[in-house]
């Protein structure tokens, strides 16, 4: 059996540098991965041979052994191995920068741009949790021309293209994005179709119903898989929501806990310790009993804050603290001075 030619099968010429291999290796891989040719065996069986040539090729040794005629470890059916196996040894064996320092691992199944919405809510639906209907504009392939592409003549697919400069140094090399693709290594395959364009997509508006579970906070992102923007020969990309909280007039938050001013308490209702009433996060109403050492400072109520979020229905609590500041009187009648005079007498008031 004739030996396979392994140059041509690369595109390169027989004294071609091992980074010249690299980069045809790295252009026609990409053109001929499964991932972008589902069900194309005879692609499949390119790609084969293609990891076949550059196994044999990227290593110098065997590259020297193939040149002078001596290597047929390959010949007569020999690289038989199933196209994942192929994958999976080259994802995991080749680290020399074949895919701009990445080895094999960036030939991977593209993904479409994620969708980020920014969602206000109250501290009230933070706290009990809420549905809501969330309007999401988003990217739809073309129902005309179904956002077909193909792959970019000016670059190859890479995305860039090289630009190579002799100078008193000897010959550089400069790579820039292709400003035919964008750098994407695509262009759309219907340069005509009126609906997108020939962009491969139009603008579409979705509604769609979000659970806000409780105990969410400020900054907190719920990501929906694969329902973000399309992209023609890969995969959705997510759907992004980020949580945001509206400013509250009596209550403030850190973490899961809760502060709560109450100020212009009656000095008598400190001493005599009386009951208070007042309005939790939920709307119930709380009555506690004001301590009387409270001396203008904050009061602890365990397990009256926030919930804390861990996104299933058992849910622990934050805690609430009160700061609570007493008012005295603007000024006495003669009554009051005689009984504080009296008061003043008293051991405890000395």
């Amino acid at each position: 059996m004739a030996k396979k030619d392994y140059y041509e099968i690369l595109g390169v010429s027989k004294d071609a540098s091992a980074d010249e291999i690299k980069k045809a290796y790295r252009r026609k891989s990409k053109e001929l991965h499964p991932d972008r040719n589902k069900g194309d065996k005879q692609k499949e069986e390119q790609f084969k041979e293609l990891a076949e040539a550059f196994s044999v090729l990227g290593d110098s040794s065997k590259r020297t052994k193939y040149d002078n005629g001596g290597f047929d470890e390959f010949e007569g059916g020999g690289f038989n191995m199933n196209i994942n196996d192929i994958i999976r040894d080259f994802m995991g064996g080749f680290n020399n920068d074949i895919f701009n320092g990445g080895g094999f691992n960036n030939i991977r199944q593209n993904k479409g741009q994620d969708v980020l919405v920014k969602v206000a809510l109250t501290l009230e639906e933070m706290y009990t949790g809420v549905k809501k209907k969330i309007k999401i504009h988003k990217k739809s392939l073309c129902p005309t021309c179904k956002g077909e592409v193909k792959i970019c003549n000016e670059c190859g697919g890479t995305g860039v293209k090289t630009h190579t400069q002799r100078n008193a140094f000897g010959i550089t090399q400069t790579q820039t994005i292709c400003n035919r693709c964008g750098g994407t290594g695509k262009i759309a395959s219907n340069t005509t179709c009126k609906t997108c364009n020939s962009t491969g997509f139009i603008d579409t508006e979705e509604v769609i119903d979000i659970d806000f579970k409780k105990g969410l906070f400020h900054g907190a992102q719920l990501v929906m898989k694969g329902n973000g923007n399309p992209v023609y020969d890969g995969i959705n990309g997510d759907l992004i929501i980020q949580v945001l909280q509206y400013q509250n007039d009596r209550f403030e938050r850190k973490g899961n806990d809760l502060y709560m001013n109450i100020s212009n308490v009656p000095i008598i209702d400190v001493l005599l310790g009386l009951d208070y009433e007042f309005n939790t996060i939920d709307g119930s109403k709380l009555s506690i009993k004001i301590p009387k050492t409270i001396n203008n400072g904050l009061l602890k109520l365990s397990k009256k804050g926030m919930p804390i979020y861990n996104n299933s229905d058992t849910t622990d609590y934050g805690d609430l603290y009160l700061n609570i500041s007493y008012k005295l009187p603007d000024k006495l009648n003669d009554n009051e001075i005689k009984l504080l005079k009296k008061l003043k007498l008293s051991e405890n008031f000395k």
